[in-house]
């Protein structure tokens, strides 16, 4: 870098310094000092004699930005005015959309007490059954007992308390699932 470019580049920051108000003092800067007065525009709200104290940058800095940014109280918004919404009447259709979502999510959510239910009604007596041996009737049983071989860590292994679960190598085929067999065992001290 040349130093007549250094030179210039100082004193384009120094005159934009200058222009914005921000009373520089450098010894050199001491002889062109500025008439104070021709800055007033800037500071808005700043009193005179405060132009004419010696300060720092930062000084100087610090007293004009709370008045470059003052919001004018002709520039703030209106309120916006509130009006109430139309009464809608309800729509069947609608209503019956929610419904049968509602069924749905009733039909394919697997609870605690669901899975327990299916599990009693197939052991019945019995300690130990597999699941090649349980007969899907149709949608509903199949929702639980594909969740079967996960029961005993499924709802935070609260059902793992009361049955377990072991792999086996074979495969279940039922016409609903492909997937490998297990066994299902009530736990003897549930």
């Amino acid at each position: 870098m040349k130093l007549s470019n250094g030179i210039w580049i100082t004193l384009g920051t120094l005159t934009t310094a200058s222009l914005l108000g921000i009373g520089l003092t450098t010894p050199i800067l001491d002889t062109m000092r500025p008439d104070p007065d021709q800055f007033l525009g800037w500071a808005r709200e700043v009193e005179p004699p405060l132009m004419n104290t010696p300060q720092s940058a930062d000084e100087h800095v610090q007293t004009l930005l709370p008045t470059l940014f003052v919001e004018e109280p002709e520039a703030r918004k209106a309120a916006i005015d509130m009006e109430p919404l139309p009464d809608i009447e309800d729509d069947p259709v609608v209503d019956a959309f929610a419904a049968a979502k509602a069924e749905f999510r009733r039909r394919t959510t697997v609870t605690p007490e669901s899975m327990s239910a299916f599990v009693e009604a197939r052991l019945g007596k019995a300690v130990r059954l597999r699941g090649s041996q349980i007969v899907i009737a149709g949608v509903d049983d199949f929702i639980v007992f594909q969740r079967l071989r996960e029961i005993d860590v499924l709802f935070d292994a609260k059902l793992g308390e009361r049955y377990a679960v072991t792999r086996l190598p074979e495969r279940v085929a039922n016409g609903w699932l492909d997937c490998p067999d297990f066994l299902l065992e009530r736990r003897p001290y549930a």
